[in-house]
């Protein structure tokens, strides 16, 4: 039996209170607001003439919208149903709008989760108050970093230290005296890695699976005794310099100098010395001069002079061919001795 009374200005109920029907009556009004609402733990407040929607008290917890199929359509809207945060699956929140969804706080955003995920093609990242760097998505490819009407760039520790792209060439950017430090058996490979650049930390091994093209004005070697060596390190064929106006070129076996065409052109008082400068052959423009101890010919076949031209001895004696007859001359009250 329902008991209704007033006990030291409380009006206790021991029943429910409704109205007279459904939609019938209004708990305060426009003008007799109600103070404070006491709900006990995990009371819950329906929403509809059938319940669908629900705000339930979840103790020392919070409180849980909620609706028949418990979860996946109940949404708190904001202005108008465009706008709303509901759990759109198990484990899933979703925030919507219309239009914009905007995050304001006066220090930092945080968010604290391993992996966000745009799953539209084509967003953009804008940075800045007039969001003059922009990151795109750019399907199936990539992102696309720009700032305004040309390349964004992506910095590193300093304003200096940057990577961008221009449409063409990728630029590279370090500070003043800085380096691009690649890691030791790291290498740089083009086209395949027949086509590589790499270093072990102590040599440069500069490899390729055809032609090495060097196009350059000079290739500088600066350490003294740094070597071009053909065959492997060793190998006793190399080309090194003495830092002494010096060019040395060695080889375990033979020197072999082949010219499709025209001439090995070796400058005007420059000489090839043969063990020292005392076994040498040396031009000056007019007159070619061997010298040596002895000089030694040896030809399977024959040693050709051309006519009229002569072998001098000391100055005055000579033999020389016309084409015709063999002249021996000699100084001054000279023999020829046989």
């Amino acid at each position: 039996m329902a008991t209704t009374k007033i006990n030291n200005s409380q009006l206790i109920i021991s029943k429910d209170l409704v109205p007279s029907s459904a939609d019938g009556a209004a708990l305060g009004s426009a003008t007799y607001e109600w103070s404070d609402l006491f709900l006990a733990d995990s009371s819950v407040i329906k929403f509809g003439a059938d319940q669908e929607v629900t705000l339930t008290h979840v103790h020392n917890t919070g409180l849980l919208l909620s609706d028949d199929s418990g979860i996946g359509t109940t949404q708190l809207q904001f202005g108008d149903s465009g706008t709303f945060i509901r759990q759109q699956a198990d484990g899933i929140l979703e925030a919507q709008a219309d239009a914009t969804i905007e995050l304001q706080a006066a220090t930092k955003v945080m968010l604290d989760t391993p992996v966000v995920d745009f799953e539209d093609d084509g967003v953009i990242l804008k940075f800045g108050d007039d969001s003059e760097v922009t990151l795109t998505h750019v399907h199936n490819l990539g992102l696309q970093m720009a700032s305004g009407a040309t390349a964004g760039k992506l910095m590193f520790g300093a304003n200096e230290e940057y990577i961008y792209g221009d449409g063409t060439d990728i630029h590279i950017g370090v500070g003043a005296n800085g380096d691009v430090n690649i890691p030791a058996d790291i290498g740089l490979t083009f086209g395949d890695d027949g086509e590589k650049i790499e270093g072990n930390g102590t040599k440069l091994t500069i490899a390729s699976s055809s032609d090495l093209d060097l196009t350059v004005t000079d290739v500088v070697l600066t350490a003294q005794t740094t070597k071009i060596e053909w065959g492997g390190a060793g190998s006793g064929e190399h080309i090194v310099g003495a830092g002494t106006n010096e060019l040395t070129i060695a080889a375990g076996a033979d020197i072999n100098l082949t010219a499709a065409s025209g001439d090995i052109n070796i400058p005007a008082d420059i000489g090839l010395t043969f063990g020292d400068d005392g076994e040498k052959i040396e031009g000056d423009g007019t007159d070619l001069t061997i010298s040596g101890n002895n000089i030694n010919l040896t030809a399977v076949e024959d040693v050709a002079i051309p006519s009229g031209v002569g072998l001098l001895f000391a100055g005055t004696e000579k033999i020389e061919s016309d084409g015709t007859d063999l002249t021996i001359t000699v100084g001054a009250g000279g023999d020829i001795n046989i």
